[in-house]
């Protein structure tokens, strides 16, 4: 049996137990971080480092506004978009936790769902934020076109994302139909990439 190499692949492909417990106490985790950090920007605090959003006012709309290139290229209209979402989500979340008048155990239960999709959310734009740091220093480390192809890969992850959770990006208007079907259009037929 163990000359077939089942045991082997079972065992790398099998989903893996960590030691802080499976994807959805990791994501409640972090959405105790997201509400503590909420709770302090209502209590007049102002949050840091990378929830420094969550006291920021919510914006109307998205300037990805163009269908050129260059705009859906630029990184700041992208990080615009993940940060609304994120708070948004968080923010409806404890919403909807205080309006049920749950302490924050039952709460995180009762609207598991919400938490883990702001928590996903956060990631997501955590990942897009340091990914653009990273971007952003990399002209002194790299050559011209190892850099542009970066700013490209840059684009292209945020796209794919705003793809994989479209409604997400859509509900509340922030990003106009028009604005997604050119950032979809931009990022299906690398036209702008």
């Amino acid at each position: 049996m163990h000359l077939s190499g089942i045991p082997h692949t079972a065992g790398n492909y099998a989903p893996q137990a960590t030691y802080e417990g499976d994807n959805n106490v990791l994501c409640l985790q972090t959405a105790r971080y997201l509400l503590k950090a909420l709770r302090a920007a209502a209590a007049g605090k102002k949050p840091v480092g990378q929830t420094a959003y969550l006291g920021e006012p919510l914006r109307a709309s998205s300037t990805l506004a163009s269908s050129t290139g260059s705009a859906l290229r630029s990184t700041a209209p992208l990080r615009a978009a993940f940060e609304h979402r994120a708070a948004r989500l968080a923010r409806q979340a404890a919403e909807r936790m205080a309006s049920a008048k749950l302490s924050d155990e039952a709460g995180f239960q009762v609207f598991m769902v919400d938490w883990i999709k702001a928590a996903k959310a956060h990631c997501a734009y955590v990942v897009l934020d340091n990914f653009a740091q990273g971007v952003a220093e990399a002209p002194a480390h790299c050559s011209t076109a190892a850099c542009a192809a970066l700013h490209r890969l840059l684009a292209l992850h945020a796209l794919t994302g705003i793809e994989d959770d479209l409604g997400d990006f859509l509900e509340d208007g922030f990003l106009s139909a028009t604005q997604v079907g050119a950032a979809l259009g931009c990022q299906r037929q690398q036209r702008c990439l």
